[in-house]
C-alpha cells in the first residue's frame, strides 16, 4: 500500500467531534447499551474494546445515525438530535464488518459512482477515484470485478471509499478481522496516515494486540458499559499486575479464595470455572500458587500467566476472560 502526503484538515468547529450523553438502547427486553457517556476530540484515535455482544456496533450504529437511541443525546460533527443519516454521512466515513459494494462493479467505477451520490462532479469523482486507487494500492487492478478481489484488496477498496469525501472522521467497525497479517498491516498503514493527516479515527475491535499498539485512548466496553475510558498507557499503567488465571474442576471448593489471597496483589476472583489472581510475577510464584490450591483441594485443569499488558489490564477491569472469536475470513 502506497505512502501519500498527509493533508493537515482545517477544523472549523471546535469541541469535540463526538459527544455521547447517557445514551441507552434496548431491543425488547434486551439491555444494548446502558447509559454510557463519552466524547471523542477531534484528530484522536480511539479504541473500543470488547468481546462480542459487548455493544460495539450498536453504538456505532447509532453515531452513523443508521438506528436511534432509546434514550439520551449524541451528537457527531456538530449534527444532534435531529440529524438525518444524510447529515452525518458528509462529515464521516465508515468501514463496515462486511464490504458494501456492487460486487459486479469495478473499483473505478463503483468509487466514481458513489463519489457522485456525494454531489461530486463527473471529473472530479473519475480523479478523486484514481488518486484513492494510487492511494490504497488498487491503481493495477482498478478495473476488474470487484467479485474477484481478495479479501484484502477488497477491504483497502472499503478504505478508499470510506476517504472519497474527505470526511473529519472515519468509523471502522472490527476492520481487521479476518484479514490476514499483511492486509491488516496495510489497513493500520492507511490509518495511521490519515490520522496524522488530522482525521479522527474511531474503530472497534476484540484484538488485545491491536487495540494496544494503535489506540491513543481506549473505551473497555462490556454488557453495554463503559468499564474503562483513559489513553491506553494510562489503563495499563493502573493495572501493573501479572494475571494467574487458573481452570477449576469445582470452583465451590473451600478456601480458594483464601489460599489466592496469601500471593495476590489485588483481591482475586472467580469467574465461572475460573480463579484469576492477581500477581507481581506470576512467571515466578505461579506454580507456588498451584501447589498450595491444589494442597487445599482443589483439582486444577489449566494453568495460564498473562503477563503485565492491556489483557491482563482488562482481566483486572471486567472481571472476566476475553474469549476471542473465531476469524472469519473474507474473499478469498
Amino acid at each position: 500500500m502506497r505512502h501519500f502526503a498527509a493533508t493537515a484538515i482545517a477544523h472549523e468547529t471546535l469541541g469535540p467531534i463526538v459527544a455521547v450523553s447517557n445514551v441507552t438502547k434496548h431491543y425488547g427486553q434486551r439491555v444494548a447499551l446502558d447509559g454510557i457517556s463519552f466524547r471523542v476530540d477531534r484528530g484522536e484515535m480511539v479504541g473500543i474494546l470488547g468481546p462480542n455482544g459487548a455493544g460495539k456496533s450498536t453504538l456505532l450504529r447509532l453515531l452513523l445515525r443508521l438506528s436511534t437511541p432509546t434514550s439520551g443525546e449524541i451528537e457527531v460533527a456538530g449534527h444532534g438530535r435531529h440529524a438525518r443519516t444524510a447529515d452525518v454521512a458528509r462529515s464521516t466515513g465508515y468501514v463496515a464488518q462486511d464490504s458494501m459494494f456492487d460486487y459486479r462493479a469495478t473499483p473505478r467505477s463503483e468509487l466514481t459512482f458513489q463519489g457522485r451520490l456525494f454531489g461530486l462532479p463527473k471529473k472530479q469523482a473519475q480523479l478523486r477515484a484514481e488518486e484513492l486507487l494510487a492511494n490504497v494500492g488498487l491503481d493495477a487492478t482498478g478495473d476488474v470485478r470487484i467479485v474477484t478481489l481478495s479479501g484484502g484488496n477488497r477491504r483497502r477498496l472499503d478504505m478508499a471509499m470510506a476517504q472519497l469525501h474527505s470526511p473529519e472522521l472515519i468509523i471502522l467497525d472490527e476492520p481487521t478481522q479476518g484479514l490476514d497479517v499483511e492486509s491488516r498491516a496495510q489497513m493500520w498503514d492507511t490509518l495511521e496516515h490519515l490520522g496524522a493527516s488530522g482525521v479522527t479515527i474511531l474503530f472497534s475491535t476484540h484484538d488485545m494486540a491491536e487495540a494496544e499498539k494503535h489506540a491513543r485512548r481506549l473505551l473497555i466496553v462490556k454488557n453495554g458499559k463503559i468499564l474503562a475510558d483513559d489513553t491506553t498507557a494510562a489503563i495499563c499503567a493502573a493495572h501493573r499486575s501479572d494475571m494467574l488465571i487458573l481452570t477449576i474442576e469445582d470452583t465451590a471448593t473451600p478456601g480458594l479464595i483464601e489460599t489466592a489471597r496469601r500471593f495476590s496483589t489485588d483481591e482475586p476472583w472467580i469467574a465461572e470455572r475460573h480463579l484469576f489472581v492477581p500477581m507481581a510475577n506470576a512467571q515466578k510464584d505461579g506454580l507456588l500458587v498451584a501447589e498450595s490450591l491444589r494442597a487445599a483441594g482443589a483439582s486444577i485443569v489449566e494453568f495460564e500467566i498473562k503477563r503485565q499488558s492491556l489483557e491482563a489490564a482488562y482481566l483486572a477491569i471486567a472481571k472476566t476472560r476475553f474469549d476471542k472469536p473465531q476469524p472469519r475470513p473474507r474473499g478469498r
